[in-house]
C-alpha cells in the first residue's frame, strides 16, 4: 500500500515482512530497487520439510529474476527455531538460487 510513497521517498532498497505484497512490488520496482526476505518464520518454526521448501520456492520464484533481491526470513529467525529446520532452509535455498 505504501511502497510508492516510500520509494518516492529516495530509497532504494526495502525489507518485505511476510504480510508485505513482494510479488506486486517486484514487478513494479524490481528492475530499479533491491528488496530483501519475505519468507515466513512461522513455516521455520511449526512447519516440516515440505513446507519450508515451498516457502522458499515461493520466495525465489519471485525475486530471483530481479538483481537486487536477497532471500532473507522477513521477521528474522527466533532463536527457537528447530536447528534442522533451519540448516534445511538453508539447503532449500542453495537449491534453488541458481539463476
Amino acid at each position: 500500500m505504501f511502497f510508492t510513497d516510500i520509494v518516492e521517498c529516495g530509497v532504494h532498497m526495502v525489507v518485505m515482512e511476510p504480510s508485505c505484497d513482494m510479488a506486486g512490488f517486484a514487478e513494479k520496482y524490481g528492475k530499479t530497487h533491491g528488496f530483501v526476505g519475505n519468507a515466513d518464520c512461522r513455516i521455520l518454526l511449526s512447519g516440516n520439510k515440505e513446507d519450508i521448501y515451498n516457502e522458499v520456492k515461493r520466495c525465489m520464484d519471485i525475486g530471483k529474476k530481479y538483481p537486487g533481491f536477497i532471500m532473507a526470513v522477513g521477521n528474522h529467525i527466533p532463536a527457537n527455531t528447530p536447528v534442522d529446520n533451519a540448516l534445511y532452509y538453508n539447503e532449500a535455498y542453495l537449491k534453488l538460487s541458481g539463476r
